[in-house]
């Protein structure tokens, strides 16, 4: 994605003209969106990128950002008068959408609609049932839809895949989109050009960029970090880290581990959670090495010595004092941290029964990172910690959530439904209902039922209704349950629409 005319307007009009000249490049895109006075007048006396006098470069700037806002506002990229118009976009034979489905999809990415859990996973089921019947949405919503997935990346597969041609022709008229455009035949969205942006964007477009190019070729993406490392600062030098989560693999592990020598704590922290992530990571491999000297696993259940005191080489892999959970002591934390950093292997196949409670708190933040489902599922059964679903596979996460609302107090329900990406099925959607019909804390129910507006089955309306009318008069879930319903109506309407 390369800074487009709009960002090098921005720039310069933060900074101001008069420290920041318009590039004489930039006056030739300017002048090709005024009209023949208000070109001469920006490129009158900037062939060096000094302003004109009576601040003409100001109102040239000014205008021509007017301009491109209303490009902006309609999805389109103003053509210069050296480029070649594009070729037309091609034709879309799919069956449009009807003019209800159009509708909803409308009120929805105009946030006209408010439902309990938000418009996001309405928009991902209309989109993915718009794509699985050969429906084709209406191109008057396209630049919405770009737009929409452009702020939120989990949407953009279903984008991409309801879109069709016409979105992808769309999505490289406008380098902001260009995540959407894609060769043909090649199923995910790619963002492999406009490398420039790593070195000149602003930190969220380069955020968005290497994310995108990680998914595409890591091996680019960690080389354009490497060059521009030592010039970042050390609050943009852990988020860029956190970035390196896509794509993550073995050839990332030097990188890393030389940022373990970082002189900022969240950078060194970031760097030593990416490696934990490595089973194969040296670090990983050194913090097996030291909980094999403080675990015994040869008794039952295994007996523990927690670490009195830790060194310089310990905390460098990433063991802190600070973070501890309530009422942990530092010295069970430290070997929390250990436990979470090594190897599963390092433990056989599975947790040992009747562990203690410090060896499971290791192994699920282990679990979690490593996303092993077949610890997961064992540790749910003790531990039913969020963490050990939200790091699975989708299909995976859903067919262990029954274990881990079996197992689950009733606080730690809102957290694992929100770790479970939907749709659910109808069985499950049903079985959430009754898992939650018998918890006891109000308000934990209350909590919950986000969760299960957002993701739920249309089929559990009815076990809803029946529900809200054996509830008491006062009964706090009486105010939730009718939006949980509102937002499965829409739902239910969405798949009445798109059948």
């Amino acid at each position: 994605m390369t800074p487009t005319t709009w960002d090098r307007l921005v720039s310069v009009a933060l900074v101001g003209t008069e420290r920041k000249p318009l590039p004489a490049d930039l006056v030739a895109e300017v002048t090709a969106l005024l009209d023949a006075d208000s070109g001469a007048a920006a490129g009158n006396g900037a062939d060096d990128g000094q302003a004109p006098a009576g601040g003409r470069v100001e109102e040239a700037v000014l205008t021509a950002a007017a301009t491109l806002a209303t490009y902006r506002r309609v999805g389109l990229v103003a053509a210069h008068s050296d480029t070649a118009r594009p070729e037309p976009a091609p034709a879309d034979e799919r069956r449009p959408v009807s003019t209800t489905a159009a509708q909803l999809l409308g009120l929805l990415l105009e946030g006209h609609v408010r439902v309990l859990g938000g418009p996001v996973p309405l928009i991902e089921d209309w989109l993915r049932r718009c794509a699985a019947t050969g429906r084709r949405p209406p191109a008057a919503l396209l630049p919405a839809l770009l737009d929409h997935a452009t702020r939120v990346r989990g949407v953009r597969p279903p984008v991409v895949a309801a879109g069709g041609a016409r979105l992808a022709w769309l999505a490289a008229q406008n380098p902001t989109w260009s995540w959407a455009v894609r060769a043909p035949d090649d199923p995910a969205p790619t963002s492999t050009t406009g490398d420039e942006v790593w070195r000149t964007g602003r930190l969220a477009e380069r955020l968005r960029w290497l994310t995108d190019r990680r998914s595409v070729d890591p091996g680019v993406a960690l080389r354009q970090v490497e060059e521009t490392w030592a010039g970042e600062s050390a609050p943009d030098r852990a988020r860029i880290l956190d970035g390196l989560r896509t794509g993550l693999g073995p050839d990332d592990e030097p990188f890393l581990e030389a940022a373990l020598d970082d002189r900022a704590t969240a950078v060194r922290a970031a760097a030593a959670d990416l490696l934990a992530r490595l089973p194969g990571s040296a670090l990983a491999g050194r913090m097996a090495e030291r909980v094999r000297d403080l675990v015994d696993p040869a008794t039952s259940p295994p007996a523990v010595t927690l670490p009195d005191t830790i060194d310089a080489a310990t905390r460098r892999d990433g063991v802190v004092d600070a973070g501890a959970p309530p009422a942990t002591g530092k010295r069970t934390w430290w070997l929390i941290q250990m436990v979470g950093a090594a190897p599963l292997a390092t433990w056989g196949d599975g947790p040992v029964e009747g562990a203690p409670p410090e060896l499971v708190a290791g192994w699920v933040r282990a679990a979690g990172r490593q996303g092993d489902a077949a610890w997961s599922q064992a540790l749910l059964r003790v531990a039913p910690d969020p963490v050990l679903l939200e790091n699975l596979p989708p299909d995976q996460a859903r067919d262990l959530l029954p274990v881990a609302l079996e197992h689950a107090p009733d606080p730690a329900l809102a957290g694992l439904l929100a770790a479970t990406p939907g749709p659910w099925d109808p069985l499950l959607s049903q079985w959430v209902v009754q898992r939650l019909r018998s918890a006891t804390q109000a308000r934990a129910v209350d909590r919950a039922l986000t969760g299960l507006a957002a993701a739920g089955d249309v089929g559990i309306i009815g076990d809803l209704e029946r529900w809200m009318d054996g509830l008491g008069a006062h009964d706090r879930l009486r105010g939730t349950l009718p939006h949980v319903i509102h937002a499965l109506s829409i739902r239910h309407t969405i798949a009445q629409e798109l059948a």
